[in-house]
């Protein structure tokens, strides 16, 4: 029976736990693609992430399917590209503090 509204992938889920040891502390972004900008799902994710002992940054690009992605592909609005640009820079603080901590 198809299960609606599903958030997450079982077989990765299950891969980001048996490399948890060696992926332990790393820095995570988290980008969300669907007809609701995927909201849920990261959310979702964010408890995931943290159970593996990764850190996930406070901001999140949710992408819609109806306007996110053009004919050519990804296509973000000028507010989505400021989202990732906000994405990236805290990612790439957050990776520099806990690379001091290994």
């Amino acid at each position: 029976m198809p299960r609606p509204s599903i958030s997450r992938d079982d077989a990765l889920v299950c891969r980001i736990g048996s490399t948890r040891p060696g992926r332990a502390g790393e820095a995570v972004g988290l980008v969300g693609y669907g007809a609701d900008g995927a909201v849920r799902a990261v959310e979702s994710w964010r408890l995931i992430v943290a159970n593996a002992h990764l850190h996930a940054v406070r901001a999140q690009l949710s992408l819609s399917l109806y306007t996110g992605v053009g004919d050519k592909g990804f296509s973000p609005t000028t507010r989505r590209a400021a989202e990732l640009a906000t994405l990236f820079d805290q990612l790439e603080r957050l990776a520099g503090v806990v690379a001091t901590m290994r």
